[in-house]
C-alpha cells in the first residue's frame, strides 16, 4: 500500500508540474524568439529603405555568429522588382554585452 501511495504521489507531482509549467515554457519561447525578432524587423526595414521599389516576398533567419565581444545576426530576404528577382543578405553586428547595434551590412545577390 505504501508503494502504491508513493507511485500515486510521484505521478501526481510529475503531471501537475507539467500542467503548471506549460505557461512559463511558452513565455520563455516568446522571449527567445524576441532575441532575433527585433533584428529581423530591422533587417526588413533596412531592405525596404535600400530597395524601396522592391517587394519583399520571403525572409529567413540564417543564425547568429558569435565573434567575441560582438555577434552577427544574419538574414536572407528575397525580393522582386518588376521582372527581376534577387536576394538580399543582411548582417547586423550587435554588441554582446549591451545588445546594441554596431553596424549593418547589405549585400544584393542573384537569389
Amino acid at each position: 500500500m505504501v508503494l502504491v501511495n508513493s507511485l500515486f504521489l510521484i505521478f501526481s507531482l510529475v503531471f501537475s508540474a507539467n500542467i503548471h509549467s506549460a505557461e512559463p515554457l511558452a513565455h520563455q519561447f516568446v522571449v527567445v524568439q524576441d532575441g532575433y525578432a527585433q533584428w529581423g524587423r530591422l533587417a526588413m526595414q533596412t531592405a525596404k529603405q535600400k530597395f524601396p521599389d522592391a517587394q519583399i516576398v520571403d525572409y529567413r533567419y540564417e543564425g547568429r555568429t558569435d565573434e567575441g565581444e560582438t555577434a552577427i545576426e544574419q538574414f536572407k530576404l528575397w525580393a522582386k522588382k518588376g521582372q527581376e528577382e534577387f536576394g538580399i543578405v543582411i548582417k547586423i553586428r550587435v554588441d554582446q554585452k549591451t545588445n546594441k547595434l554596431q553596424n549593418i551590412q547589405i549585400l544584393k545577390t542573384k537569389q
